[in-house]
């Protein structure tokens, strides 16, 4: 099953550039696999419903491949790609008026049990012969960038509107929080051609949380640490 979805470049999906930003590309990413796995009615709302789970991401390997302005057509057509006993792997390709790749998107999620918090096999949440899986259309190999030798930049703290309705930190925020690292001159300057994450612990409302980082050259690295314990890293291609 494959859904394609037609829509503009909105304001609130646009960068200082009047360009399509990347917290607007994790945005589009979020509700696309949001919606296919509703169309089996295993989104997060169902999930909790009726089998006493819910998803989280554990990776997304993003290509940023050409911009869309503000305002200007895209489509975006979401579909699984492929599963395993623990892993459901989602992709997103986001294309531009003409039918080119703008975007793409690789995601991976698995289920944790809502009263163990303990990985559920993908068999016991919905995930069976009636999922139909789709080719991807563009290679992605998610890095798993390491946390050593990085810098303290910041620490924040996790508020009420980073939650989502799993009242943990929602995916879409960490990226906001490692984005804001940077400057609108840094990020024109060294436009982001590619973002792998590994979501690696959860963090809640009032949380403290370390942002460190460190420089590759032609990449960073930014981890967020709770009290020690790694939450989110990622690393940043340019």
């Amino acid at each position: 099953m494959k859904i394609i979805k037609n829509s503009t470049v909105r304001g609130s999906e646009s960068d200082a550039s009047a360009n399509l930003s990347v917290i607007g590309v994790f945005q589009i990413v979020q509700d696309c696999v949001t919606e296919i796995l509703g169309k089996y009615e295993i989104d997060g709302v169902s999930l909790l419903r009726k089998y006493n789970a819910f998803w989280v991401f554990s990776k997304n390997g993003v290509r940023l491949i050409k911009p869309i302005a503000w305002s200007e057509a895209y489509t975006a057509e979401v579909f699984i790609s492929d599963y395993s006993l623990a892993r459901v792997f989602v992709d997103v390709a986001i294309k531009d008026g003409a039918g080119e790749l703008a975007a793409y998107a690789r995601v991976e999620l698995c289920a944790l049990d809502a009263a163990t918090f303990r990985i559920r096999k993908t068999s016991t949440v919905g995930i069976d012969s009636r999922i139909v899986c789709e080719a991807a259309e563009y290679g992605i190999t998610n890095e798993t960038p390491s946390e050593n030798g990085l810098s303290l930049v910041e620490r924040i703290t996790v508020r009420s509107s980073n939650i989502d309705l799993n009242n943990h930190t929602n995916n879409v925020e960490y990226m906001r929080f490692v984005l804001d690292t940077y400057s609108v001159a840094q990020i024109k300057a060294r436009p982001i051609a590619g973002v792998d994450v590994c979501y690696v612990n959860q963090s809640y409302e009032g949380d403290v949380l370390e942002v460190c980082k460190r420089s590759d050259g032609d990449s960073d690295t930014v981890a967020l640490f709770k009290d020690g314990t790694v939450i989110f890293k990622c690393k940043l291609s340019f």
